[in-house]
């Protein structure tokens, strides 16, 4: 008996055990103390789900103009789909086309509808008279918003003989472009104008045929496509010009087609940067000769392009 209480007291001595069966209180959990900068967490910003805009063009050209857009599209979700953002339509006294681009698609085409209506019911037989409607439009649109989504239009028109270029953002902004100055024939809305803006003033500035600017628009809007995750699908593209009846829509192979070869002016523009750069005095000739030779390849793919309107009338090179 003595030797069992001896044996008794040496494991609780040793391991804490309880005599007799006593049941062993079991020990409060310890709060652990993280450091500060583990117990501190980020706060997470959240914004507003729109959609963001994706890239419209309008160009002037020889006798008229050419507008222009893609197809891409989403939802507040996130799911991606095509549709079109381009519209023509015709009043008693004029002809006209919008591309539209807009955070939210259904504000955006709500818009251009109430537009072509107003332009429609009044029938303006002047310029003047465009930009009265334009602007009663675009102010009762955005009127019925608490916080507008961020939209805007190129809207195309030919009216008493004359082709007018116009960038239009609510409430009440109507800008007409000088045709007769190239540098402000040119207009671009959307998040690719980041992209064709600096390309556009840098590459391009004359006043061109029809075909011509159509070449030149594919290859914005390749590289708009192309370094813009928002921009892509088809590319829509209108020809209004006096002569004729009606705007031209031309076919999306044509201008696919015609984006396929935007990588050849890529590949042209980056070895001539490179020449100009790294030129010394006394540049060997051959290397200008390559470089010419090389340019020259690249623009063999454009002179094969044809460019025809959905009815089968094609545009000439050349007016």
């Amino acid at each position: 008996m003595a030797e069992s209480k001896l044996l008794n007291s040496w494991v609780v001595g040793q391991f804490g055990f309880p005599q007799g069966g006593a049941k062993m209180p079991i020990p409060k959990p310890q709060a652990v103390r993280l450091p500060a900068r583990w117990s501190q967490q980020p706060k997470i910003k959240r914004f507003p789900v729109r959609n963001l805009m994706t890239i419209a063009l309008g160009m002037t050209c020889q006798g008229g103009l050419v507008i222009a857009a893609d197809t891409r599209m989403s939802t507040p979700e996130g799911v991606i789909y095509d549709a079109c953002k381009l519209k023509t339509f015709l009043t008693i006294g004029g002809v006209f086309v919008i591309a539209y681009s807009s955070e939210i698609a259904s504000a955006g085409e709500t818009l251009v509808n109430e537009v072509m209506s107003d332009l429609t019911a009044n029938d303006p037989n002047s310029f003047t008279g465009v930009e009265q409607w334009l602007k009663a439009a675009m102010t009762r649109w955005s009127s019925e918003y608490k916080d507008e989504p961020r939209s805007q239009l190129i809207l195309g028109v030919f009216i008493g003989g004359k082709i007018g270029l116009y960038f239009c953002q609510p409430p009440n902004t109507v800008n007409r472009k000088t045709l007769s100055d190239p540098s402000k024939g040119y207009i671009a809305v959307g998040a690719g104008a980041a992209v064709t803006d600096p390309l556009f003033r840098t590459l391009f500035g004359s006043v061109c045929s029809p075909h011509m600017c159509l070449r030149e628009v594919s290859y914005l809007m390749y590289r708009a496509k192309k370094e813009n995750a928002f921009c892509g699908g088809h590319t829509d593209a209108v020809i209004l010009k006096e002569e004729y009846v009606e705007p031209l829509w031309i076919q999306h192979l044509d201008m696919a087609q015609a984006e396929s070869f935007g990588s050849r002016v890529d590949s042209a523009l980056a070895r001539t940067a490179t020449a100009v750069i790294a030129g010394k005095n006394g540049t060997a000739t051959q290397s200008i000769l390559n470089l010419a030779q090389d340019i020259s390849f690249q623009g063999l793919a454009y002179h094969q392009l044809q460019f025809r309107s959905v009815t089968g009338i094609e545009i000439p090179w050349q007016d």
